[in-house]
């Protein structure tokens, strides 16, 4: 009866084991998940902002105000407040547009290449409290690119 009993009892042990086994193992399955949610969130807002900045005003049938006004890039966007100015408005633009952003802070960075004429960095809190950073550039050819940092 003894030999039952420690039996049953070492029984029970594995099957808490396994159970304490299965409970981490759920538990490393969610964290990597939500990981890769952070990652698809970051990536889908990156290309819709992308898309947005890419898309010029009234090209939209259903909504004509969305995207970035037409400019000859070859009479702007020279002086620092100029960049600053277009930047501020890109970021109005994002706030509007993107149901997920709750906020947006946007910096001018310095560029020496040819074929930018701008470069910028967003941090961008969204509505879920995730905070995801981008890097922007807007190149000679009249479009953006975006990614995250």
């Amino acid at each position: 009866m003894v030999i039952l009993l420690i039996k049953r009892i070492g029984g029970e042990m594995n099957d808490m084991l396994r159970l304490t086994e299965r409970l981490n193992s759920i538990s490393n399955t969610e964290h990597q998940h939500n990981t890769n949610d952070l990652i698809d969130g970051t990536m889908s807002l990156c290309n819709f902002i992308q898309k947005i900045l890419n898309t010029k005003v009234g090209s939209v049938a259903i909504d004509p105000l969305m995207g970035v006004p037409s400019f000859d890039v070859s009479q702007g966007l020279i002086n620092k407040e100029d960049k600053q100015s277009f930047l501020n408005h890109i970021e109005q633009l994002l706030l509007q547009m993107e149901i997920r952003v709750n906020k947006i802070e946007t910096f001018l960075e310095d560029t020496s290449q040819i074929t930018v004429i701008m470069m910028f960095n967003m941090n961008i809190e969204t509505k879920n409290q995730n905070s995801i950073k981008l890097s922007g550039k807007l190149l000679s050819d009249n479009t953006f690119e975006v990614n995250p940092i």
